[in-house]
């Protein structure tokens, strides 16, 4: 564990808990990741990785509910739990949670969705597979942009996209849809991508 680093032009110094002291040429510092459950901890409830929450932001209580980074939701279309941490799942969580308090149907699943904007360049990625299938390159990854396709048993899992908004657009409404795919058809820049959707 890392207590502190100096940096000066050449090299990055970074004292370690144990006292010792490491030099590198870059260091990368990963920030969040780690659940705040003390609120949960203290109102009882079932913690696992997050807090636990069904597939209605219920949490082990059925008075109390969980949103945002925190919580841990039971995903029926996925029979499994995730915890997703962006400001997207946030918004999302806490819709469903205001129509579920009305009696109304919490709505369907959001398709996770992650962006960053680095200088010029906007990178985005839909979709959290359980596990990573042979890629589908679209376009040249050495040039301003690209997108990389995931599928499994002709269905579209997950894409990437550098600089690609309209990209990602589509391959949204291909995943709500589960609407039919090849791997020629993704990779091929000559097919209308909007037409699929047919």
């Amino acid at each position: 564990q890392a207590n502190d680093w100096i940096t000066d032009s050449e090299k990055v110094t970074i004292s370690m808990g144990n006292g010792k002291k490491l030099e590198a040429d870059h260091l990368l510092v990963g920030i969040g990741l780690a659940p705040e459950t003390r609120l949960g901890d203290d109102a009882g409830l079932r913690i696992d990785n997050g807090i636990a929450v069904d597939s209605d932001w219920r949490t082990s209580d059925k008075n109390i509910f969980a949103i945002g980074d925190t919580a841990n939701r039971y995903e029926k279309s996925r029979k499994s739990s995730l915890r997703l941490e962006s400001w997207a799942n946030a918004m999302h969580s806490a819709e469903a949670v205001a129509k579920v308090i009305l009696n109304h149907d919490s709505g369907p699943e959001e398709i996770p969705w992650f962006w960053s904007d680095q200088f010029d360049v906007n990178i985005q990625m839909l979709g959290v597979p359980t596990r990573w299938t042979i890629p589908i390159l679209r376009g040249n990854p050495q040039e301003d942009s690209s997108a990389i396709f995931f599928e499994e048993n002709g269905v579209l899992t997950a894409t990437i996209a550098i600089n690609q908004p309209r990209t990602m657009q589509v391959a949204k409404r291909l995943m709500a849809r589960r609407k039919a795919v090849t791997r020629n058809q993704l990779a091929d820049e000559n097919v209308n991508l909007k037409a699929l959707l047919r």
